[in-house]
């Protein structure tokens, strides 16, 4: 990525429609968004709102488009079961290797970027 100048602060609810936009069109093609979020199209509405919780932060990069973070929450759209597999697959996973080495971690749930940027190194940038 070029010598780009980028800010990440924490969302407003003015980037609520973006950050969903960017969700669900960064999302859609993901095997593991798709096999969670089974019923996404029957309660769009769920995403406006479910991620402007009190345990959750949500944070946007912005230059001319906002960039979202988002991070994960209970919906009407998700399939209960698979979600709580996931989960529960999620957990013994950080129990085994992250817990113990990485105790201070910040646990990011979601990093999606537009895919009008996809390749210019954004992600890349933020995981860095």
């Amino acid at each position: 990525m070029a010598s780009t100048s980028f800010t990440i602060r924490p969302a407003q609810i003015r980037d609520l429609l973006r950050i969903t936009t960017v969700c669900l069109d960064g999302l859609a093609g993901m095997p593991t968004f798709t096999f969670l979020w089974r019923y996404r199209h029957q309660y769009p509405e769920d995403s406006y709102s479910s991620g402007f919780r009190d345990s959750k932060m949500i944070l946007v990069l912005t230059k001319a488009e906002n960039w979202a973070i988002g991070h994960q929450h209970a919906r009407r759209d998700d399939d209960g079961n698979r979600l709580l597999a996931f989960r529960s697959t999620m957990q013994a996973v950080h129990e085994k290797y992250w817990k113990t080495l990485f105790p201070q971690n910040c646990h990011l749930v979601l990093l999606v970027t537009d895919p009008e940027f996809w390749g210019r190194g954004a992600g890349t940038m933020l995981t860095r």
